[in-house]
C-alpha cells in the first residue's frame, strides 16, 4: 500500500540495551543484591525498591551515574527482543520489497565520559550484534532531541526516561507534532506519584498506560512495554544476585 512503511529508522537510549541500574548498585552498593529479589526488581511499576534495600535519595543519585556505571553493566531483555524486531523488518522487505531497509542509531547518552577506547568498543559491540543492518550513533541528552528532530531522522524511539523526554519537549507539541511517531516506553509510573496512588491505580480495572496511549494518539504512537524488558535479562543474574534471592 503506498504510504506504509514496513521498516523503521529507529533510535534506541543505550540504557534501554543495559540495565545500569544495576550497574550503578554494582559500583556503589554491591551489598544489596542479598536483599534485593531479583523477580520483583523486575516488575517494579516504581523504583521504590531503592529505598527498601535502604538507598536514600536514589533519583538524584542515579542522574548523575557515569561510564562506571555502564561498563559494570550487563545487557537487557531489550536487547535481543531488538535484534528479533529488526529481523522481523528485515523479513517484510523480503515480502514487500523494494523498501528501505531498516537501520539503528544508539543513543550513548549521558555516558559524556566515554573515552575513545571505551566508545569504539561499545561501538563495535553493537555493530557486530545488530549486523543486520546500518548502526550509527549520537550522544544527546533529552532537551535536544526535538520532535522536530527525532521526525526529520527517524521512524520510532526507545526512550529510556520517558518523563525526562515528555518534561523537556512537551511544549515543542505546539510546534511540530508526532502523528504516527513510535516512542517505545517502559510501564513505569512517573516518581512523583504516592504509594497510596500507584496502589488505586493499580486496583482499579482501566489500565492507566493504555489511557495515556489513547489520549496521546494525536501527538503520536505510544508503546508502552514491561519494565522486565528493560531490565537484566535473567541469563546474567548470577554475575549479581545470590542464588538465594529468588
Amino acid at each position: 500500500m503506498e504510504g506504509t512503511r514496513y521498516t523503521q529508522r529507529l533510535l534506541v537510549d543505550i540504557d534501554c540495551l543495559f540495565d545500569t541500574r544495576i550497574g550503578w548498585l554494582a559500583v556503589h552498593h554491591p551489598e544489596v543484591f542479598a536483599k534485593l529479589p531479583f523477580q520483583a526488581y523486575r516488575n517494579r511499576f516504581t523504583d521504590t525498591w531503592a529505598e527498601i534495600v535502604g538507598i536514600k535519595d536514589w533519583h538524584e543519585r542515579f542522574r548523575k551515574r557515569d561510564v562506571h556505571a555502564l561498563i559494570a553493566s550487563k545487557p537487557t531483555v531489550f536487547f535481543d527482543v531488538l535484534g528479533a524486531r529488526l529481523e522481523g523488518q528485515l523479513l517484510q522487505i523480503q515480502l514487500h520489497s523494494p523498501l528501505e531497509r531498516p537501520s539503528l542509531t544508539i543513543n550513548l547518552y549521558p555516558y559524556t565520559d566515554l573515552n575513545g577506547e571505551e566508545t569504539h568498543a561499545f561501538e563495535r559491540m553493537f555493530r557486530e550484534f545488530y549486523d543486520m543492518v546500518h548502526v550509527d550513533f549520537i550522544c544527546e541528552p533529552p532537551e535536544r532531541l526535538t520532535t522536530e528532530k527525532l521526525t526529520s531522522r527517524w521512524d520510532g524511539y526507545a526512550v529510556w526516561d520517558w518523563f525526562k523526554w515528555i518534561e523537556c519537549n512537551a511544549k515543542h507539541f505546539e510546534k511540530k507534532s508526532m502523528p504516527g511517531f513510535l516512542m517505545i516506553r517502559t510501564a513505569m509510573f512517573t516518581p512523583e506519584l504516592t504509594p497510596e496512588v500507584i496502589e488505586k491505580l493499580k486496583s482499579e480495572k482501566s489500565n492507566p498506560f493504555s489511557e495515556a496511549q489513547r489520549e496521546l494518539a494525536p501527538f503520536l504512537s505510544l508503546e508502552t512495554i514491561d519494565s522486565a524488558l528493560f531490565s537484566l535479562d535473567p541469563r546474567f543474574q548470577d554475575a549479581f544476585f545470590p542464588a538465594t534471592c529468588e
